[in-house]
């Protein structure tokens, strides 16, 4: 082969390595969370397909916790109504479970997740964040609500963060689990990171969550939707004045395939929402 042979063939390799990590550049632009979608919804109320709200003063209480498990299921914790109503993965309801305690006042096991969800394990358990401001608590649960383990550090299993200041407003996070250190730098740090079961890292706030590759880059941000409120101005001076909740979203959560679910509420119905990977 001459040289203009190689030549030629030198171009074509060139082009295909270009056109190939153009391809790869365009396929992760293209990635995000898409199809937001109504996955349950329920009034207020106490019937099988309702759920009980409590208003206060301050606060409303309200199924504000749920979790999704590995094969898709969502276990939506009813406190009001003193139950556990768990869904298909396309939000069909197929079981409720109330929840009762025993003499020694635990409750009985599919209704002892009640805390902060953190993570789903390969095999379908459940880490539950059961801190308080003065005792660290991690628990492990089985699919169903069996209490696994506890223990009072956090495991390596849930990531081990450490965070170092690098300069102003750049900061560099080092997220170790037993298998896997990832490494971001970034431009601050954030409330909690959790792991999907697709080598993904997720920084989660209170209404954003960031994806991060195998690599620590990042791939995709969504932010929850803006909360809706009406204020009415008291008649009487000096009394606080009336909030009335138009539209009320909750903080994301990332589901093991990457999917983000989160709450929402009107002043008639509540609802489980998500966004899908795509």
């Amino acid at each position: 082969m001459g040289l203009k042979g190689t030549a030629i063939i030198t171009k074509i390799i060139f082009l295909s390595i270009t056109i190939l990590i153009i391809f790869l550049s365009l396929q992760q632009a293209l990635s995000d969370w898409k199809d937001l979608v109504e996955v349950i919804t329920g009034e207020w109320g106490a019937k099988d397909n309702q759920f009980g709200i409590e208003y206060g003063d301050t606060n409303d209480v309200f199924s504000d916790q749920f979790y999704i498990l590995s094969e898709g299921l969502l276990i939506v914790d009813d406190i009001i109504n003193g139950r556990v109503k768990i869904y298909n993965n396309v939000g069909g309801l197929t079981k409720i479970v109330k929840c009762v305690k025993n003499e020694a006042g635990e409750w009985n096991e599919e209704c002892r997740i009640n805390g902060k969800y953190l993570q789903i394990t390969q095999d379908g358990n459940l880490w539950v964040d059961l801190s308080d401001y003065q005792k660290p608590k991690y628990s492990l649960y089985s699919p169903n609500g069996k209490l696994l383990k506890t223990f009072a550090e956090r495991p390596l299993e849930l990531g081990i963060v450490k965070e170092k200041k690098l300069a102003p407003g750049q900061y560099k996070v080092t997220i170790k689990y037993p298998d896997k250190e990832w490494v971001i730098i970034g431009g601050g740090v954030c409330q909690g990171y959790v792991r999907d079961m697709n080598g993904n890292v997720y920084c989660t706030g209170d209404k954003e969550v960031i994806r991060y590759n195998d690599k620590g880059e990042e791939v995709a941000k969504l932010t929850m939707p803006e909360d809706k409120k009406e204020e009415t101005p008291a008649k009487d001076p000096g009394v606080e004045p009336t909030i009335q909740v138009i539209e009320e979203y909750g903080s994301p959560v990332v589901a093991p395939n990457g999917d983000v679910y989160t709450w929402k509420r009107t002043p008639d119905k509540f609802y489980i929402i998500k966004w899908t990977w795509q």
